[in-house]
Order: C-alpha cells, then sequence, then structure tokens
C-alpha cells in the first residue's frame, strides 16, 4: 500500500469514528495553509518555531519556521494505534502525551527525546505555564505540576470527575473539562484566580465541531473536527485540524 493510500485508510477511520464525511471547507483569503491531508492534533507556537502533532502513517511532530512555513524537523512519535494528543511548547523544548501515559520532553533544535516522564492515566492535555511549571492533565481528571528545570513534580491534584480537556495559562491555570471550566493558582492548586480567555483581533474565540469563530463572526471551517486553536507570541491564530479528504488544510495560520 503506497503513502497515500495509507493516509487515506487512515483517515476514512477517524471520519467513520466522527460520523462521516463533511465538505464546504472555507478559509479566509489571508490564511496560510502549513499542511494538507495529516490529522493534526494539536498546534502551539513559540517565538521561533510552530509545532504541531499529526497523524499521517505514524504520529510525528512536526516542526516548522513561522514565517515561511518550511517544515525543519519531524520526530517520529510512534504508529498510529496509540494516540498522542497533547501539545506544549516553550522556547526549544516540546512536550507530548498521549494513551502510553508518558509525557516525553523532546529537544527542537536537535529532534530528539531528552526526557520521558510517567504519568498515572491517560495524557489529555499539556501546558507550559510561566514560571517554568508544566501542567499535565489526564483522563482521570487530575492535573500534576512539573517543574521543567529538574523534572520535579511538585503538585498533583483531583480538579475534576471527568477527563481534563485543555489546559489555558495566564494568571493562574484554567481546566476544562465536560463537567465545566474551573480556574487555579500555580503551584499550589488551590484557590481560584481570573485567567483571561483567548482572543484574537479582540474578540474571544470559540470552537464547534469543525468551525472556528471570533466573536459571532465566522473565520474558518475545517473539513472535519477542529482540535486545537492556539494564538501565537505574533499574535496569530494557529488551527489544528482533522480533514475529509487528501487535499484538505489539516494547520492553518491566520495573521494578527
Amino acid at each position: 500500500m503506497d503513502r497515500r493510500a495509507s493516509l487515506a485508510a487512515i483517515i476514512c477511520a477517524a471520519i467513520a469514528a466522527c460520523g462521516g464525511a463533511t465538505t464546504g471547507v472555507m478559509l479566509p483569503a489571508d490564511a496560510r495553509v502549513l499542511a494538507r491531508g495529516s490529522l493534526a492534533y494539536a498546534a502551539r507556537a513559540s517565538a521561533t518555531a510552530i509545532v504541531t502533532i499529526e497523524l499521517e502513517e505514524r504520529f510525528a511532530l512536526v516542526v516548522r519556521d513561522p514565517h515561511s512555513g518550511r517544515e525543519r524537523t519531524r520526530v517520529d512519535l510512534g504508529p498510529a494505534e496509540r494516540d498522542v494528543v497533547a501539545l506544549a511548547v516553550s522556547g526549544r523544548l516540546a512536550w507530548v502525551g498521549g494513551d502510553d501515559r508518558r509525557v516525553r520532553t523532546i529537544d527542537l533544535e536537535r529532534g530528539a527525546v531528552v526526557a520521558t516522564w510517567p504519568a498515572a492515566a491517560d495524557v489529555t492535555a499539556l501546558r507550559w505555564l510561566s514560571g517554568g511549571w508544566l501542567a499535565i492533565g489526564d483522563a482521570s481528571g487530575v492535573v500534576c505540576l512539573r517543574r521543567v528545570a529538574d523534572g520535579a513534580l511538585v503538585q498533583c491534584a483531583a480538579l475534576t470527575a471527568t477527563p481534563i480537556a485543555t489546559l489555558e495559562g495566564g494568571g493562574g491555570l484554567s481546566v476544562a473539562a465536560s463537567d465545566g471550566r474551573t480556574t487555579w493558582t500555580v503551584p499550589a492548586l488551590a484557590a481560584t484566580t481570573p485567567v483571561p480567555a483567548r482572543r484574537w483581533r479582540g474578540h474571544l474565540v470559540s470552537v464547534a465541531g469543525r468551525e472556528v469563530r471570533a466573536g459571532h463572526r465566522l473565520v474558518a471551517r475545517l473539513g472535519e473536527r477542529v482540535r486545537s486553536v492556539e494564538v501565537g507570541p505574533r499574535g496569530e491564530l494557529i488551527v489544528a485540524a482533522w480533514v475529509a479528504g487528501l487535499d484538505d488544510p489539516s494547520v492553518i495560520v491566520l495573521p494578527r
């Protein structure tokens, strides 16, 4: 089976799991398409790179130039049977996690795994926090904090009764799950504190299925479910999504 045929089989299986194929991709004229045809699970940005987790025949961490979109590095993350869904980035380091119940630290310049930390359950969300903390959310509703400088596990707390869906930074840590959103101080994971919402071009960004909105305005519609939206360091909006066909965009960047 050639590459496009095997990728098509993976896409068909993923679309079937989501309830069938869709059509009607809509992108604004100023959107940049960084990838097509992959299943993009997450996207993050640093000052020097746009980093994504994408599935073709295998999962990969893909590092691209933030200006040209040119691919710099591709790090193999394992076979399609083991989901790798969570991503965080800071400087030259990235962290990935999934249902193998571990968090891998990857040096983006070397394209190499430099540390691996165990998790008690499937890793569902990651977020680097100012001050040098990595927040790790899992399928049991627990969030743990590790100190990035030495990898020390400093705190774990059961913050929700359902799997952690997303983690956001800010003045504290915003934790989203199917039973609601809560905010916590860092590193104590105790009293609540305000956390600013994700905003782009002055509007709150929201996702519903395969559509991305800024306020009430539809700004993009992808081929299949949007997996990740992130506001980058230059104010750009980075969207990672699944696709309904091999030519659908899977990673796009909308300028500030």
